[in-house]
């Protein structure tokens, strides 16, 4: 079929979602997670990710492989959260500027999502 003069289409704008967690069982009681970028919602899809995992491994884990590698970064509050996930308490981030009405420090709360198990982060150089 030949077309004889030029198109005209009406085009929609859409938001697309990137699902920025992915996971799977590795074998019985280790799993693997993977974060893409640090998105508003990121924090909230880990927990699910893990409470999924855990119900497809029948108990909770023994040890989770992190893999952060090419995460193109994202909010720093999210990045945050996610690290406090998996801690249970000191400091996990903390700036200093010229002057101490720049200094802010984001702190760990106790609840550890992997209950102590171990935790192998991947990362980019």
């Amino acid at each position: 079929m030949e077309y004889e003069g030029p198109l005209s289409l009406k085009l929609m704008r859409e938001v697309i979602q990137v699902k920025s967690v992915k996971s799977r069982l590795l074998e019985p009681g280790f799993a693997y997670l993977r974060i893409t970028q640090f998105q508003s919602k990121t924090a909230q899809n880990l927990q699910q990710e893990l409470q999924i995992l855990e119900q497809k491994n029948q108990n909770p884990l023994k040890g989770l492989v992190l893999d952060l590698r090419n995460n193109s970064g994202g909010v720093l509050s999210v990045a945050v959260d996610i690290a406090d996930s998996f801690l249970e308490n000191g400091i996990i981030f903390e700036t200093k500027g010229r002057s101490n009405s720049s200094y802010k420090s984001f702190t760990a709360t106790p609840g550890d999502l992997l209950k102590k198990a171990p935790l192998v982060v991947s990362r980019s150089r």
